[in-house]
């Protein structure tokens, strides 16, 4: 289960407004730059979580987003409620392979970009 294919999911939500679709796909770009950590672990590198919060703060600023309540609770539902809580092999079914994660991760990527580019 890859880092875009969970962001794609977050981007998808209900939970998540329109105007946060760009925001919620690029929510977790450091941990895919940097290497998804579990969080118990990242408690323990604090250079490893300043890293992250900076790396995060560029690419927001970057691609002009914040991360919102919203995102937050799409983030939390997809990641608890829609996938780690599904029946195993229920959850394999579901699984992309890096290829047409990449794909659809970059198309949902290009037409939000073109969305918020085309709006300003």
């Amino acid at each position: 289960y890859s880092v875009a294919q969970h962001c794609i999911a977050v981007c998808r939500h209900s939970a998540v407004p329109l105007r946060e679709k760009l925001g919620a796909l690029m929510h977790d770009a450091s941990e895919y730059l940097l290497l998804d950590m579990p969080s118990p672990i990242k408690r323990h590198l604090p250079d490893y979580k300043a890293m992250e919060a900076k790396l995060t703060e560029v690419i927001e600023k970057k691609y002009g987003f914040e991360m919102t309540v919203s995102i937050k609770g799409a983030d939390m539902l997809v990641t608890e409620a829609e996938y780690l809580s599904m029946h195993e092999k229920e959850f394999e079914t579901h699984i992309l392979s890096a290829p047409e994660a990449k794909e659809m991760f970059l198309s949902e990527f290009y037409k939000l970009m073109n969305n918020t580019w085309s709006a300003q």
